[in-house]
């Protein structure tokens, strides 16, 4: 099998600032039959699982006229749009406004029903460039 990474990194949305990588799987039998997806970095959110399965419409269309960016749009879509009514994850809430503070503390490098999340990489560059600046302006003064 062909193996390729996809890295996902919203710039809006409740996933915003996400650093997420899905693992793409094609099979000898790709492009009559779906590639595997699995995420590789843990995220919370209600269609994918703790151990990386993923759960979207994509995969339930006829394969013929799919190709690879599809798929990419496809979890980019599932990112800005989850299905909170077809859940893998059950520690995710339907409640909106609860599901949207536990996304971004897990986000932020937070603890969420029990697991704790390493902060985004895309937040972890924005503070090291803080953190360059402040320095720089200490060092003007």
């Amino acid at each position: 099998p062909f193996k390729l990474v996809l890295t996902l990194t919203p710039n809006d949305g409740l996933y915003k600032d996400a650093y997420f990588k899905v693992l793409i799987t094609l099979t000898e039998e790709y492009p009559t039959t779906h590639p595997k997806l699995s995420a590789l970095s843990p995220i919370f959110h209600p269609n994918i699982s703790y151990e990386g399965a993923i759960c979207f419409s994509l995969l339930n269309e006829t394969v013929s006229h799919l190709r690879l960016t599809d798929y990419a749009h496809g979890m980019l879509w599932l990112l800005y749009y989850p299905n909170l009514f077809s859940v893998l994850n059950s520690d995710c809430t339907r409640n909106g406004d609860q599901y949207a503070k536990l996304v971004r503390t897990s986000i932020e490098g937070g603890k969420v029903a029990g697991k704790y999340y390493q902060r985004s990489k895309v937040l972890k560059e924005r503070d090291q460039v803080k953190k360059n600046e402040k320095k720089e302006e200490k060092e003007e003064k």
